[in-house]
């Protein structure tokens, strides 16, 4: 059985005010994540399996486990954070998370963290989250031989593992949408 997140997730705000918490690593499968996810009353839609189960060059096994043992400082970024003359593409959003607040881009694995039922309660009931949370990963390919990036749905405390395409001209217009990124707090 896979692990998913620990129950005591502790949220935080980073300098930006941005909320972080943090995701420790254990170098599972796509399969054993799907299983954990699924464990937790996460739903997962069919391009989200299937990117967990890829094959393909840059699959989830491949690129995107996280490092047994390994602390990811993940930080949720508002989409109204995100300046610019209205353009909210994936390449705008990605290099205002590098350059304006010196974030990283993150891997695929850091999404099943976001399907527990600690978090899903503390981000409808505590944030108040009214969109998705989007994960700008390098995109992986679905059965479909398209690429996808996954995001976390949530919808009347219930949450789901989804996709979204992956090109970099795609365009996030819902306002209420954060995005997930890597933190690097000060020492």
């Amino acid at each position: 059985m896979g692990f998913v997140a620990p129950t005591d997730t502790a949220f935080r705000y980073n300098k930006y005010g941005h909320l972080v918490f943090t995701a420790v690593g254990l170098f599972l499968t796509g399969r054993e994540e799907l299983v954990g996810i699924e464990a937790t009353g996460c739903r997962a839609e069919d391009h989200a399996r299937q990117m967990l189960l890829s094959r393909e060059e840059g699959s989830y096994d491949s690129d995107h486990r996280l490092v047994r043992g390994e602390s990811h400082e993940i930080v949720l970024l508002p989409r109204a954070c995100i300046r610019g003359n209205g353009s909210r593409s994936s390449i705008t959003v990605r290099a205002e998370a590098i350059e304006r607040y010196g974030y990283d881009i993150p891997s695929a694995g850091i999404a099943p963290h976001m399907c527990t039922r600690v978090f899903r309660q503390v981000m409808t009931s505590v944030i108040g989250l009214r969109g998705d949370i989007i994960i700008l990963h390098n995109p992986i390919f679905a059965a479909d031989h398209n690429l996808y990036v996954l995001k976390v749905t949530m919808s009347r405390g219930v949450s789901c593992l989804s996709s979204s395409p992956g090109h970099p001209h795609h365009l996030w217009d819902d306002e209420g949408s954060l995005f997930a990124f890597i933190d690097h707090p000060e020492d």
